[in-house]
């Protein structure tokens, strides 16, 4: 739970510092819409995220086309 809450106050903080720096640089409309931006692309990431993990086998970081076997091979299944 720490870890979670850790990075949660660490997106926070980049995303206001990143919201700062484009509102000094461009204007206060593009810095609003950079972090609504940022903001969405962070759901889809959330919402998409377990469905590409179970795509995944083991130790891959990305999914890939992989021949799913016929049958279970594990050892013990019926």
């Amino acid at each position: 739970m720490t870890i979670a809450v850790t990075a949660l106050l660490g997106g926070i903080a980049c995303g206001s510092a990143t919201g700062g720096w484009v509102v000094e640089h461009a204007s206060a409309a593009v810095g609003y819409a950079v972090t609504a931006a940022v903001a969405a692309v962070t759901l889809m990431m959330s919402l998409t995220g377990p469905v590409l993990r179970r795509a995944c086998p083991a130790g891959l970081p990305f999914p890939i086309a992989v021949p799913l076997p016929d049958r279970d091979t594990r050892i013990g299944s019926r």
